[in-house]
């Protein structure tokens, strides 16, 4: 059944041989653009002490050519 759908998911594998056979399957792109991703988080709950939350994700690199 496996491969029948041209659909490949990809969890986290324990073994470096595992991660190479599904990432072979993968075909090379060019990366355009990087973006940062950034949230933040509010809580409702007066007794937490804590009011919010907030974070900051991957910092901007340069795209290789």
């Amino acid at each position: 059944m496996a491969g029948n759908f041209n659909t490949l998911i990809m969890l986290r594998v324990k073994e470096l041989a595992t991660a190479e056979m599904l990432t072979e399957q993968l075909s090379k792109v060019e990366v355009f653009t990087l973006m940062n991703v950034s949230g933040v988080n509010d809580s409702s709950d007066p007794m937490s002490g804590v009011d919010f939350q907030s974070r900051n994700e991957g910092e901007p690199e340069p795209v290789v050519q």
